[in-house]
């Protein structure tokens, strides 16, 4: 009689340094490279030089040529590896053509992965590409064990000071679970699976992010954090920083107004009124602004519309907050910019099933995926812009041409997520 597996849906994270180093070069180029010792290290230092956040920092004290291996799974690759002479830590330097774990080719897999962004599901993966649905979900899984900050952002300083947050309502194996997300600087900078939406279960998904955040930048403190209300999240973030300005949503605030009140035949009137109180330009003018809304809308409005009027009036001080903070973002527009697409996806999957640790996995791999692939091309034509992806948006810059190996550089020597369940 076989022992079944005991899973327990707590979810413990631990993280350790890759000791993969991912430099960018063309496939007919590399094995000439990587069988000369010396124009292997030229093509190292050159590297170093032009991309130094994809080496580990203590590789400017001195590193040595290890050895050179072929791989089992793909012969015809051969993988050198370099030992730091500070600490004896060996690393392996693998070009950006290969997968993780040497799986595969970037070429042979990237159209596959385009798709998965989109919610194509496993099975017609390998419909149209061959291999096997676990062949796909595993490689989509390992994506997830990439650290999500450190991939996307790629220079301390371009971590965001405004941050916007909200929960996406889905489920696991039926159950209802939400995925704490977290944006800023117009990237996905957290995704993460939490059970409950209580104070504790929050703070450990957001605090991914920052865990995450904090291995880029030891003293980064976001500035202000866009929310939609929820006391428990606005709780939880403070928890994280203490010194967080929170921001109530301007949208969502007039929304709980719109639903009650667009019947009636002055809510054209109404919803103008509304918004001269978002955009007032100083304090004096946005209570000006807002007297004069309670004026006219207790003239015309009763029952739920009215009340709903008053819970508005409740939350003045809090609106007014983002006037005080120039930069920062006065409605979640650009979270759902990010949470819409995922909304489909998790639909085109019917959310999630199987075990927490693996709906984790698929969320973050998800988040990346959105943040590297391209934007849609006839939107880049219509609005005339350089920018190929998010990521490159964000830092003005793309490692290579193929998002796919893009993505793979990014990810050198960063930290990998090995998520251990007991």
């Amino acid at each position: 009689m076989s022992q079944q597996r005991k899973c327990s849906q707590e979810l413990k994270l631990a993280a350790k340094p890759s000791r993969r180093i991912v430099l960018p070069i063309d496939r007919d180029q590399y094995p000439s490279v990587v069988q000369d010792a010396g124009a292997f290290r030229g093509w190292v230092e050159r590297s170093r030089r032009e991309y130094p956040e994809l080496f580990p920092e203590e590789i400017g004290e001195g590193y040595s040529l290890h050895d050179i291996r072929p791989s089992r799974k793909l012969p015809d690759v051969c993988i050198r590896r370099i030992r730091l002479h500070r600490s004896g830590v060996v690393y392996r330097v693998v070009p950006s053509f290969v997968l993780p774990y040497m799986t595969g080719y970037t070429e042979m897999v990237e159209k596959a992965l385009f798709l998965r962004r989109f919610g194509v599901p496993f099975w017609g993966l390998t419909y149209v590409f061959g291999r096997s649905d676990m062949y796909w979900y595993r490689l989509v899984e390992q994506l997830g064990r990439f650290d999500l900050v450190g991939t996307t952002v790629k220079s301390a300083d371009k971590l965001p000071e405004h941050l916007l947050a909200d929960e996406k309502f889905t489920s696991l194996n039926g159950q209802e679970i939400y995925v704490a997300t977290t944006v800023g600087n117009d990237v996905v900078l957290g995704a993460a699976v939490t059970l409950t939406a209580q104070t504790d279960d929050l703070e450990a998904a957001y605090g991914e992010f920052k865990q995450e955040a904090l291995r880029l930048n030891a003293n980064y403190t976001p500035k202000t954090l866009n929310l939609d209300g929820w006391r428990q999240t606005k709780e939880a973030w403070l928890r994280l920083f203490p010194t967080l300005i929170i921001i109530r949503c301007f949208l969502h605030a007039f929304l709980r107004i719109r639903d009650r009140c667009k019947n009636y035949a002055v809510y054209p009137r109404l919803q103008y009124l509304i918004w001269r109180i978002y955009h007032a330009k100083s304090q004096s003018n946005y209570y000006y602004h807002f007297d004069k809304f309670l004026v006219f809308a207790h003239h015309h409005l009763k029952g739920e519309a009215l009340k709903a009027v008053e819970r508005f009036k409740q939350k003045r001080a809090e609106l007014i907050q983002g006037l005080f903070h120039p930069g920062c973002h006065r409605v979640s527009t650009m979270l759902e910019r990010h949470m819409q697409p995922m909304t489909r996806c998790l639909y085109m999957g019917r959310d999630f099933h199987g075990h927490r640790a693996s709906a984790h996995l698929l969320v973050r791999s998800w988040a990346l995926l959105h943040n590297f692939q391209p934007y849609c091309p006839r939107a880049r034509f219509r609005t005339g812009s350089p920018l190929t992806s998010p990521f490159h948006k964000l830092n003005g810059f793309t490692y290579r041409t193929n998002w796919l190996e893009n993505l793979l550089v990014a990810s050198s020597a960063q930290i990998e997520h090995y998520h251990q369940i007991r």
